[in-house]
């Protein structure tokens, strides 16, 4: 048999992409709040990540940002992106979605005696959302909803209709009053869950 020699190699060396004009003189805003809109594979992402290194490369320190992505899986990229951009070692990469930066102020600022707070993920979410229906009356729902009621897909879209309407910032009252305006008896079950 023959000998097997393993041999660690450097990891590849990963250039950043360069910046469009238009691109750079976003990445160098420096005061103020700033929307960058643009379709999928425009470059925000790379924009973003480029103006945080340029921040630290400024001076900041990376533990002064607060950089909000619209997923886990892009916050992980864009940490990752925002450190290859740098010429040092930085730590305390504020990289987060959204709900992950109001969970942070929300244990910061509004302590939990029983629990520390924590985002629920999907699969947690629909079992609430399925507790919740499981309180309610089957004779509450309109009719031609009932079959669907213990379904995967009835969960899922109730769940998106009560964050729709957390986005919007209504509560039970405001989701019967748009019931009233499309007469929609649907809505008005789902009032119940609110």
């Amino acid at each position: 048999m023959d000998a097997v020699e393993l041999r660690l190699l450097p990891p590849p060396q990963v250039i950043p992409p360069e910046l469009t004009p238009e691109q750079r003189a976003v990445a160098r805003l420096r005061s103020g709040m700033h929307v960058v809109l643009g379709g999928p594979g425009t470059g925000k992402t790379v924009t973003l990540a480029a103006a945080a290194a340029d921040w630290v490369a400024d001076g900041s320190g990376l533990d002064r940002l607060i950089v909000l992505a619209h997923s886990r899986a892009a916050a992980q990229t864009l940490r990752r992106d925002i450190t290859r951009r740098l010429s040092t070692a930085q730590t305390g990469a504020n990289v987060s979605t959204v709900h992950g930066f109001a969970l942070g102020l929300m244990r910061r600022y509004l302590p939990h005696e029983d629990a520390d707070w924590r985002l629920l993920r999907a699969p947690e979410q629909e079992a609430r959302i399925r507790e919740l229906l499981a309180a309610i009356p089957v004779e509450a729902w309109p009719e031609p909803l009932r079959p669907a009621l213990k379904t995967r897909a009835f969960v899922r879209q109730l769940l998106a209709v009560l964050a729709r309407a957390l986005q919007l910032s209504l509560d039970a009252k405001g989701v019967l009053e748009l019931d009233e305006q499309a007469s929609e008896a649907s809505v008005a079950a789902a009032t119940r869950c609110t």
